[in-house]
Order: structure tokens, then C-alpha cells, then sequence
């Protein structure tokens, strides 16, 4: 399958999951989160490139909407695995796997990290759908974890690292 038939099922998916959410939040009579969905175009389907479609995904909304709503879901990713660039941060079904200094990492699935960060700059982590990390911040790095239910993401700073 080439990236734009894949980009194209990934946008149908997302406007799904998006509706999805939309209604559920209307149901559940929080307005201000069904307004912010309806609103929500992280995701066009105008997107040239897999590459595009990553950077979104790990923009602040990318996450904000994957740990929301589950998409993509964990069927999705291990469908895609093969057609992720490479560096492109996110890790499927990885297993064992050490970081070290990645600024933005989404980890999905099977997937165990022991990260390691002393730079002096903003690093993400995002564990999902079981995946699993032991973080050490060193020196000055600011290190932002989140993670679903399933997932956890440990951290333990030391020096003057920021544990967000």
C-alpha cells in the first residue's frame, strides 16, 4: 500500500475516532471538550508524506488526541509498522530498547525503554496500549512522561532535571 492510500485510511479512522469522541463528550455534558473536538484539525488528510502525519502525532494535540480517544489504535500501528520512517520516533511491539537524549519517543505495545536524557531541552514520552519505561533525567533536561492506562512510565530525576 502506498503512503497516500495509508494516509487516507488513517484520516477516515481519525475523523471516526474524532466523531466518536465528539458525541460521547456531548452525552457525557462536557461541551467545552466536544467544542475542542469538533474544532480539532491536527489531523487533514492533506498530508503528503508519512512523515507529516508522525510530526502530527507527536505534536502536543497528536498526543492529547491519541491518549483521548486510542487512536491510532494498537491494531493500526502494528498494521503500519512496516511503513513508519525510519527515526521517526515512534517505537511498535520493540521490545527491550534503550534511548538515549530522543527528544520525542512514542512507544507502543511490546515495548520496554530504559531512557536516558541530559540535555538541556524538552524531552517527550509516550508510553501506550502496555508499553513501558524507566527514565533517568540528568542535569538540566526536562523530561514530560504520559501514558494510558495500560501503560507506566517511571521517572526518576537527579541533578537539577525537571520531571513534568
Amino acid at each position: 500500500m502506498d503512503e497516500k492510500k495509508i494516509i487516507a485510511h488513517l484520516y477516515g479512522g481519525w475523523r471516526e475516532a474524532k466523531n466518536k469522541a465528539e458525541r460521547t463528550a456531548r452525552l457525557e455534558g462536557d461541551m467545552l471538550l466536544a467544542r475542542r473536538l469538533r474544532a480539532c484539525n491536527v489531523f487533514t488528510g492533506e498530508e503528503e508524506t508519512l512523515a507529516e502525519v508522525i510530526a502530527k502525532l507527536h505534536s502536543v494535540e497528536g498526543l492529547e488526541f491519541l491518549l483521548l480517544t486510542g487512536f491510532p489504535s494498537l491494531e493500526l500501528f502494528r498494521e503500519y509498522k512496516d511503513a513508519l520512517p525510519e527515526g521517526c520516533g515512534v517505537y511498535v511491539d520493540a521490545g527491550e530498547i534503550n534511548l538515549h537524549g530522543t527528544l520525542d519517543a512514542i512507544l507502543v505495545g511490546d515495548t520496554q525503554v530504559k531512557a536516558t536524557y541530559e540535555q538541556t531541552e524538552c524531552h517527550n514520552l509516550t508510553a501506550v496500549y502496555g508499553a513501558t519505561a524507566n527514565v533517568d533525567a540528568y542535569e538540566w533536561a526536562v523530561v514530560r512522561p504520559r501514558y494510558d492506562e495500560t501503560s507506566l512510565v517511571e521517572a526518576r530525576r537527579h541533578d537539577c532535571a525537571i520531571i513534568l
